[in-house]
């Protein structure tokens, strides 16, 4: 598939009727400044063009390596970074037009959980006052009643595999693993349709990895979630996800089903991913394909 394809055909047949996100030729430029003044002399075009659709309780795997552009991506369909242009509609609604109650509702229906979860909590803040600020935000607990609140906070920490005591307790008591769990129970606070998970596991230990994407995927089928999965780890990728976008300098240049791109790659690139997923025998040997850029 060539890059053209994948900006304007990455979706699968079941998804183009009713996607509940689509990203249409997304652009996020940052500008280049230089000289005594500080002119912009140049942009620097993180997400160059990107197009993409994510259906109801479907997992998109966005992959490449580091500084290819993924996490801008899920940052600016969530209007955390501005965009340059392009358009984001997520439930029939106009993200980037958005205002007032509607995005405070789109909000609500848009979370994400952070690739750090040692950055993503306010150290000077009790698990409680973390967990619980987007539900007295949003208002949803009727006149901040903290009996109610306290017992929704402590439900979530405990779906995500936290104990209820977590609650009284900061960040830094915690491994990294029930830290990104506590991140976790946070972004299901307001019941969202959608989540960007922004490797949410490339911080962990190896073991711990499994065990978060394994509570990513109950939740899913639980509260019928839609993620949007940013890997560079194409192993993981392909275990989480049934559909894959492979990202390389701010372009997506192939698309497909998971059985597409695993067993008929088309890109070099992607061919340069798959070749250094791990072989489990190890009495096979792979021979490793390095991608060295060029037409795209």
């Amino acid at each position: 598939m060539t890059e053209t394809d994948a900006n304007t055909k990455p979706e699968n047949a079941p998804h183009r009727a009713d996607p509940l996100l689509s990203v249409d030729n997304l652009k996020t430029h940052f500008p280049i400044r230089s000289g005594l003044l500080q002119r912009v002399t140049d942009h620097f075009k993180a997400v160059d063009g990107v197009t993409f659709n994510v259906g109801h309780g479907e997992t998109l795997g966005l992959v490449g390596e580091s500084g290819c552009g993924k996490t801008t991506v899920g940052r600016t369909l969530l209007r955390l970074i501005p965009a340059t242009s392009g358009q984001v509609t997520f439930d029939g609604h106009d993200v980037f037009r958005a205002s007032g109650s509607e995005l405070q509702q789109l909000r609500r229906n848009m979370q994400i959980v952070f690739q750090d979860p040692a950055g993503s909590l306010n150290p000077r803040m009790r698990i409680a006052a973390i967990v619980g600020e987007p539900l007295i935000i949003h208002g949803l607990i009727p006149n901040n009643d903290k009996d109610q609140l306290r017992e929704r906070v402590e439900t979530l920490l405990e779906r995500s595999g936290m104990p209820r005591a977590a609650a009284d307790r900061y960040p830094h008591e915690f491994s990294g693993g029930q830290r990104q769990r506590i991140g976790i129970a946070r972004a299901l606070a307001l019941e969202p349709k959608f989540i960007v998970c922004d490797e949410p596991t490339s911080a962990l230990d190896v073991s711990i990895q499994a065990q978060i994407i394994n509570l990513l995927m109950d939740l899913q089928s639980e509260f019928k979630l839609s993620y949007l999965f940013i890997s560079h780890d194409m192993a993981v990728i392909q275990h989480v996800c049934k559909r894959i976008a492979v990202m390389y300098k701010g372009k997506i240049v192939e698309a497909g089903t998971r059985e597409e791109i695993i067993e008929n790659p088309q890109h070099d690139y992607t061919r340069s991913l798959l070749s250094a997923v791990p072989e489990a025998n190890p009495r096979r040997t792979k021979q490793r394909f390095v991608y060295e850029g060029g037409a795209m």
